[in-house]
């Protein structure tokens, strides 16, 4: 039953799970409970409606009742999933949710938006609830009644804090998990590919982000480091172009000469002979390379 029907009053959790997946795909249903699918790390995609959508860590969807979905986790993209059901019906047992949305304005304002589906990103600690949540559950003793209902009412307040949020902060987050980890390693033998694991999320993703918030490709953020490196040892040091070029992590000096000539306008040799001038990498001007 949904939750956004007003005589839908009570709620009571259905089932629940913590699972850690390496590969999964789900065979798409629909139900008429309500269904909470949190992703604590990693990333997985998810069909709604027919529609495809990435959660990555720190993401959660709300689905209410008779939503076409599934659960996808891909090849060496493992994922941990959190995931919660509950219906809502006018029976006096469970939650009252009547009773939460009478003290939280917050609530009030989630169940007068009415939506099939909603994504969201964690801002509110929800991972530690549904965590306290599902254990508490999972112990089965009759004392643990009131903690639920309890937990059950935080989760609903959290829910709707996360909806009250408004924009998203999960690109800005992953991007700069992204370049933390790309500054770490910009002299090793890195890879979109690479990037991505560590970040949690899938490569394809992670390239909209860069694209979205660093106005560059993946690739042009890394050479843009490499070439900056580059420059600085071609003027302070007398190493050769050749070790310069496999010491700032470009596999051929031909590669590490045509990308120091697209950023500098000068190959590597002109820019160390020019007397005292350092000129920063352009990369307004670079065609982005697709070697990632």
């Amino acid at each position: 039953m949904s939750i956004y029907a007003s005589e839908n009053r009570y709620a009571i959790i259905n089932a629940f799970y913590i699972l850690q997946l390496e590969e999964f795909h789900m065979d798409v249903h629909e139900h008429k409970r309500c269904e909470i699918m949190y992703v604590a790390n990693g990333s997985c995609l998810v069909e709604l409606n027919g529609q495809l959508t990435v959660l990555g860590e720190r993401h959660f969807v709300f689905i209410d009742q008779n939503v076409p979905h599934r659960l996808i986790v891909e090849e060496n993209v493992p994922c941990t999933v959190l995931n919660l059901e509950f219906s809502c019906s006018p029976n006096q047992s469970g939650t009252d949710l009547h009773y939460i949305k009478k003290r939280s304005s917050s609530f009030r304002n989630f169940l007068s938006k009415p939506q099939k589906y909603q994504l969201f990103f964690d801002n509110y600690n929800m991972l530690d609830c549904l965590k306290s949540l599902i254990d508490t559950l999972e112990k089965k003793h009759l004392d643990n009644q009131f903690l639920i209902e309890l937990l059950f009412s935080q989760f609903f307040v959290l829910l709707s804090y996360c909806m009250q949020e408004g924009k998203r902060q999960d690109g800005i987050h992953y991007t700069k998990k992204a370049k933390e980890y790309i500054d770490e390693h910009y002299l090793e033998d890195i890879s979109a590919d690479l990037i991505a694991n560590h970040v949690g999320i899938n490569r394809s993703y992670l390239h909209t982000l860069f694209s979205k918030y660093e106005n560059c490709s993946i690739t042009n953020y890394i050479n843009n480091l490499r070439v900056e490196r580059a420059a600085f040892l071609l003027k302070n040091t007398s190493m050769s172009v050749t070790d310069i070029a496999f010491s700032t992590g470009f596999n051929s000096r031909q590669h590490f000469g045509y990308t120091f000539k697209k950023y500098f306008q000068r190959s590597p040799l002109q820019y160390r002979k020019l007397p005292g001038i350092y000129i920063k990498a352009n990369t307004s001007s670079f065609t982005q390379h697709k070697s990632l």
